[in-house]
């Protein structure tokens, strides 16, 4: 008599009630009978025929037969309408887990979701009870009626952050977000769709310039709302490099004091590269007795927020967003005054150079997302210094090496 084959059993919750499918090329199935063992000790857990299944080619397991973070065995026979019994199946080894847990942390599954950023960090949440990792995922973008858009590249999960970062969203505009993925059992998984809706305020542009024209002359005079002020050279220490003012030295900075001040409600902005850091970066005491102090701060997970503290008639402090970004892009972070209060507004332009060498002389630890597997980070108690990696002289060996230079690296073994 012919053998029937049971058919792919992937792993599920043994909350779930779940149906084994089989193929079968006999007479016709008029019932079959379903035997379950334990994996390892073979011992039969399930063993059910059943009596009205008339030619269906599956068999009904009942939710909370089996439990869940065991292997099992699974053999069927088909019964025809005469009661002949067939021969039985090969044995078909699967997994019972409890169904794993995914979805984006920080945001609501069922309500809309508002962010104040054009770039949104999108951050997964992974756990399944019985220790099953997760092996692979993938991130969606949609449209309002749920049409693609957008999604990234299939990643292997290598158990650092699941994350992805969503950039361009339209000002005031309905998106859905979803993860796929698979864990090591083969079971999907699955975020929904979940609503989000980019909410935000565009800086006004600044720089207008005026026109007045003189008749009686023939000329036209322009005017801007810039007003030009001079720093304190005396007092200053900085470099400036390809149109930037460089301060990264120990204690660079640049002091403006000189016909500047503040009397009603303006935009402050800071733009500035290689800013990766936990850092004070700007300072401001204007002419409305309010102070001001700007910082960036990494946290432990290497995401990077702007810190501004108020002081003044009402002290508060606001933070940003939080940003991982590289550590070569340009960030404008404007400081907003709106009837005496202040907001925070963080963008970040993609520069995207390679980057100059893989050893890193710094007090703060290198941003993450630029290092590599082999990059050596020297925590020194001075700022960032660039040191070229070919110029490094290597010691391997036991003793100290006589003579050298403050660029020189010794490995004791």
């Amino acid at each position: 008599m012919a053998k029937p084959s049971i058919k792919t059993i992937d792993a599920f919750d043994a909350s779930q009630e779940k149906y084994v499918e089989f193929a079968w090329t006999g007479k016709a199935a008029y019932n079959n009978r379903l035997v379950i063992f334990n994996a390892d000790s073979m011992a039969v857990v399930y063993d059910h025929t059943y009596s009205s299944n008339y030619y269906k080619l599956n068999h009904k397991i009942p939710s909370g037969t089996l439990t869940n973070g065991i292997k099992y065995a699974a053999q069927i026979t088909v019964i025809d309408s005469t009661g002949a019994y067939s021969d039985p199946s090969e044995k078909y080894f699967f997994w019972v887990l409890e169904s794993p847990t995914f979805f984006f942390e920080g945001l609501s599954s069922t309500n809309l979701n508002t962010i104040d950023v054009p770039t949104y960090i999108a951050s997964l949440k992974y756990t399944q009870s019985n220790n099953v990792g997760l092996t692979s995922y993938q991130f969606f973008l949609y449209n309002s009626t749920k049409e693609l858009l957008d999604s990234s590249e299939i990643m292997q999960n290598t158990h650092g952050a699941l994350t992805y970062t969503y950039r361009s969203l339209e000002n005031n505009t309905v998106y859905y977000i979803r993860a796929t993925g698979f864990n090591a059992r083969s079971v999907p998984v699955d975020t929904g769709y979940v609503q989000l809706m980019a909410s935000y305020i565009n800086p006004n542009l600044y720089t207008r310039f005026y026109a007045s024209v003189n008749r009686i002359v023939g000329t036209v005079n322009y005017y801007t709302n810039i007003i030009s002020i001079e720093s304190d050279i005396d007092t200053d220490e900085y470099s400036f490099d390809e149109g930037c003012v460089d301060l990264t030295g120990n204690l660079n900075s640049v002091r403006y004091s000189r016909n500047f001040t503040i009397s009603e409600d303006c935009t402050i902005s800071v733009r500035m590269k290689e800013a990766y850091k936990t850092a004070q970066i700007l300072r401001v005491q204007n002419g409305l007795n309010e102070r001001l102090l700007l910082e960036s701060l990494i946290d432990d997970n290497g995401v990077l927020r702007y810190k501004l503290t108020v002081h003044g008639v009402s002290e508060y402090i606001i933070y940003s967003g939080g940003y991982v970004f590289d550590h070569y892009d340009m960030v404008t972070v404007h400081i907003r005054r709106i009837n005496g209060i202040y907001d925070l507004y963080v963008f970040v332009t993609d520069m995207d150079p390679d980057p100059p060498h893989n050893m890193w002389f710094m007090l703060n630890e290198p941003p993450y997302n630029e290092t590599q597997y082999n990059d050596i980070w020297l925590n020194i108690n001075y700022p960032t210094s660039y040191i070229d990696k070919d110029s490094v002289v290597r010691f391997y060996q036991p003793s100290r090496p006589l003579g050298g230079s403050n660029q020189n690296i010794w490995i004791g073994n």
